[in-house]
C-alpha cells in the first residue's frame, strides 16, 4: 500500500471543531477546574453533548444566541462548523495539488 503522505511532507490534523452552546457548569471538586457542558449538532443533525475545561473553549462571537431556541442555536453552529470543516479541506486540498 503506498502512503499517502511521502517523507518530508507537511501536513496538518483534520478536526472537527466544535460549537455549541454552554448548557451548565461545574467545578471539579479535585482539580478546582471549571468544566462547562456543552451541547452541538454534528453536520449529521444528531446532538451531541459533553464536558470541557475552561482552557479548551473560548466564546463564538459568531454564533447568536440570544433570543432564539437551542435547537436553533445548535443547528446553526452546527452548519458554521461544516462551512468552516469544508472550507478548511479545500484548502489543504489544494495545497496538496
Amino acid at each position: 500500500m503506498a502512503s499517502k503522505f511521502p517523507k518530508g511532507t507537511i501536513v496538518h490534523q483534520v478536526v472537527q471543531v466544535l460549537s455549541g452552546k454552554v448548557q451548565s457548569f461545574s467545578v471539579d471538586q479535585e482539580s478546582g477546574d471549571v468544566q462547562y457542558c456543552v451541547e452541538w449538532a454534528d453536520p449529521e443533525g444528531n446532538i451531541h453533548s459533553r464536558y470541557f475545561v475552561e482552557s479548551e473553549l473560548a466564546a463564538d462571537s459568531t454564533v447568536e444566541t440570544v433570543g432564539a431556541p437551542v435547537d436553533a442555536e445548535v443547528a446553526a453552529a452546527a452548519a458554521a462548523t461544516a462551512a468552516a470543516a469544508a472550507t478548511a479541506h479545500a484548502a489543504a486540498s489544494a495545497q496538496s495539488t
